[in-house]
């Protein structure tokens, strides 16, 4: 899975897949929680992109 709001990742942390394992999708982000994101992926020098795949990640391993 693949979540893009702008741009590609400056780096990628997850596993790598090939591209017949990804899919692109839009998400609709209230402003301000978008805002919150990418300046938290600024912190730490990720994407926005590579920043939502490791939150979504996280949740997905803590549910199991």
């Amino acid at each position: 899975m693949k979540v893009t709001i702008e741009g590609e990742p400056k780096v990628n942390n997850m596993p790598k897949m090939n591209q017949q394992e990804r899919e692109q999708t839009t998400i609709r982000l209230p402003a301000e929680l978008k805002e919150k994101l990418q300046r938290e992926a600024d912190r730490i020098g990720i994407s926005l992109n590579a920043l939502i795949l490791r939150v979504l990640n996280e949740e997905r391993n803590s549910q199991r």
